[in-house]
């Protein structure tokens, strides 16, 4: 897989409070197998969403995250 955005983008990106340019352009490249499944995740965070207000809350939740994926929940019922 190889995922690539505009490269201008990045040149528009504005500072932030602490002074750091929004990151505007992503690029990724893995390797995928024939006939085998082939599951990605793809996640951000803004601050003005309401849902995380900082970078920490937003590794928290990816890290809860991954762990339930890891270990999900498993129910039986019955005798």
């Amino acid at each position: 897989m190889a995922i690539k955005a505009n490269p201008q983008a990045s040149r528009r990106a504005t500072a932030d409070a602490r002074g750091l340019s929004a990151i505007r352009t992503q690029f990724a490249v893995t390797q995928a197998e024939v006939d085998k499944p082939f599951i990605y995740y793809f996640g951000a965070c803004w601050d003005r969403s309401g849902d995380f207000t900082n970078h920490v809350q937003w590794k928290n939740y990816v890290k809860r995250f991954a762990e339930c994926r890891d270990q999900p929940l498993q129910v039986m019922v019955g005798n």
